[in-house]
């Protein structure tokens, strides 16, 4: 910042400005160099945040998520996601159902899995409980309810941010979900037989998700 200021001076002297002239054009720019907004260049983060060096990414482009830990060290890496893929058994000989949510946030107005992201300090099996709750009131046990699925983790599965996600494979009986309702950013909560999967209109990469899910439990279905 010094020798900034002092390349500005003689840079001004040299156009042979008088003292308050000089004083006023440095003021001038002084006020540039420090209020001028530099957001529309960095939107994503502060500008204090420009002169720091990360690895694995741009925090300028909000690819990912972007910190630094209390060593200095700074990083990049894709956002942590958990879907969770809930299946209900109607029982009586019924087909099962899948459990969707009507999105609200863009993509808005289009089935997905239940998912957010995952926050600092809670684990994936903590966050499946915690976003299946936040959209959908239904309350699970992790541990009974649940097994891992799988792991996505293509850059451009999202068109936001280049997020991982690891998808979950949830089972409930029907009575479980009398008190279900679209919460959060969920317009709505909706059930669908397995055998409808085809016919729905899907965010992000979940169509691919599902063609997976149904390979492996109901081939007749895929």
């Amino acid at each position: 910042m010094r020798n900034v200021i002092s390349t500005v001076m003689i840079q001004l002297r040299r156009v042979k400005l008088g003292s308050i002239g000089i004083l006023a054009a440095a003021a001038l720019f002084l006020g540039f160099f420090l209020f001028w907004d530099y957001s529309k260049f960095f939107a994503s983060c502060p500008i204090e945040v420009r002169a720091l060096k990360f690895h694995g990414g741009d925090p300028a482009t909000n690819d990912g998520s972007c910190t630094c830990g209390t060593d200095g060290y700074c990083m990049c890496t894709p956002s942590l996601a958990i879907d969770a893929i809930i299946e209900v058994e109607f029982g009586g000989g019924e087909e099962s159902r899948l459990m969707l949510v009507r999105r609200r946030d863009p993509p808005a107005d289009v089935n997905a899995i239940v998912g957010g992201f995952v926050e600092v300090f809670e684990s994936v099996e903590t966050a499946v409980a915690r976003e299946v709750k936040e959209e959908t009131n239904l309350v699970l046990d992790t541990e009974k309810d649940c097994k891992l699925f799988g792991v996505y983790s293509d850059p451009k599965r999202d068109k936001r941010r280049h997020t991982v996600s690891i998808v979950y494979r949830c089972s409930v009986n029907k009575a479980r979900t009398e008190n279900v309702k679209g919460k959060d950013d969920a317009r709505a909560v909706e059930f669908y037989p397995l055998s409808q999967w085809k016919s729905l209109k899907f965010g992000f990469d979940h169509r691919k998700i599902f063609q997976d899910y149904m390979g492996k439990y109901h081939p007749t279905l895929q």
